[in-house]
């Protein structure tokens, strides 16, 4: 765990999905808000993941140093 990180954990029990091929379909319409959030975390000078599988729910981590040194 990063000292002076801010770090958010969303996590839902829902139905999933698959990210990976979202993210990878050429048609932006169908993940441009992944990308959006992805982009927004990178412009705050922190890291997005996102876990999904089909079935299982979704974890979102968000990781932003509080300190521009580490």
């Amino acid at each position: 765990m990063l000292q002076g990180a801010l770090v958010l954990l969303v996590e839902d029990n829902g139905i999933g999905s698959d990210i990976k091929s979202a993210i990878e379909d050429p048609d932006p319409e169908k993940h441009l808000g992944l990308l959006g959030m992805v982009e927004r975390a990178k412009m705050a000078g922190g890291h997005l993941q996102i876990d999904s599988e089909k079935g299982t729910g979704t974890t979102v981590i968000l990781r932003i140093a509080l300190n521009k040194n580490q």
